[in-house]
């Protein structure tokens, strides 16, 4: 700097003497000295939870656990958003509703302000918990030895033989033969990723819930993706969910008693991990996103592994059943899924 102050300097006409140049020089550093340098946003500081909330993790706690950046922290009564490395999270008062680049997804608990009104927001532990899994590389989630370098991924078609499942409005579509279809499309799809593809089912045969968990223990399975296509009474229902279990002791998104632990939770943060990792491709489809939620099913109840149950769309909206009669889209939620898995795995 001092050689290129001196440079320019020497172009003045007529040219300085060595001591106006030193004198000048020594004038420019004593100034750049006193110059304050700006100073960076910084994350507020953290109130300890009231005893009613004993436990649960101040909301800005959570951001440094996220690596959140400051100068993108925002909150109000309302909410906050924050900024990490990886993802832009949202949060919503008193709601278990939550926003991860935009998918919807479901908490544990809602974020909840304390005193109430305020800006001061705490996270349930097991909420804490999962979003730090969605920050976790893989790596440390996914553990290989000399003998095992692959994910192992349990690709598990829903219903099949007697059970028919949802009946497509209009096609007559069975839902037991297209999930078995995405399924076979979705390990196609991995064809070329360092992914072992297994099947609960791979024909059309009758196969109990236990059974299905039970061959995912004995592949063994690094996760189990089951694949459901939905139904309900109201045919304007459209869209698509992903499904883990609740956290032990809290309830699921439809509400109901909570639970104790059951064995998929010993995969808690796995297992969101997965969901957003799949969830988040499907969503993308441009079909509604009505979130990653949280239910007691069987199967994720007592998955051996980190296990998601997707649901591709409603075979009771005619619009939809439409849509999932044909290869194009079905070959659409199957690359999705496929990409899901990678993006786990990676």
């Amino acid at each position: 700097m001092i050689d290129f102050i001196k440079s320019l300097l020497q172009t003045v006409q007529p040219p300085l003497s060595s001591a106006w140049l030193a004198a000048v020089c020594c004038l420019f550093l004593a100034a750049c000295a006193t110059v304050t340098p700006p100073t960076l946003p910084t994350l507020p500081p953290s109130i300890p939870p009231p005893p009613s909330l004993a436990g649960w993790v101040p909301l800005v706690d959570a951001a440094r656990q996220f690596q959140a950046c400051a100068a993108d922290w925002r909150v109000s009564s309302t909410g906050a958003t924050l900024k990490t490395p990886h993802h832009t999270i949202g949060f919503f008062t008193n709601s278990r509703r939550l926003e991860i680049d935009g998918v919807c997804a479901w908490l544990n608990a809602p974020l909840t302000a304390h005193p109430a009104g305020s800006d001061c927001f705490y996270l349930s532990p097991p909420d804490v918990r999962d979003l730090v899994a969605l920050h976790t590389p893989p790596e440390t989630r996914l553990p290989q030895t000399a003998h095992r370098r692959f994910l192992t991924v349990m690709l598990d078609p829903g219903h099949g033989g007697d059970d028919t499942g949802a009946v497509g409005a209009g096609t007559r579509r069975q839902e037991k033969e297209l999930v078995l279809d995405l399924a076979r499309r979705t390990a196609a799809a991995l064809a070329t990723a360092p992914v072992q593809v297994l099947f609960s089912r791979s024909d059309d045969l009758t196969l109990p819930l236990d059974l299905r968990v039970t061959h995912a223990a004995n592949a063994p399975a690094d996760c189990l993706v089951s694949i459901h296509a939905n139904a309900a009474a109201n045919v304007q229902a459209a869209g698509i969910e992903t499904y883990l279990v609740p956290a032990a002791d809290w309830a699921s998104t439809g509400g109901g008693a909570a639970e104790a632990a059951v064995p998929g939770n010993r995969f808690d943060g796995a297992n969101f991990a997965l969901a957003y990792a799949v969830h988040s491709r499907l969503a993308g489809l441009d079909r509604p996103d009505r979130g990653i939620k949280r239910a007691r099913y069987h199967i994720l109840r007592n998955a051996p592994c980190p296990a998601i149950l997707v649901e591709v769309g409603f075979l009771s909206n005619p619009d939809e059943a439409s849509q999932l009669d044909t290869d194009a889209h079905r070959q659409r939620l199957a690359e999705a899924i496929a990409a899901g898995i990678r993006a786990y795995a990676d």
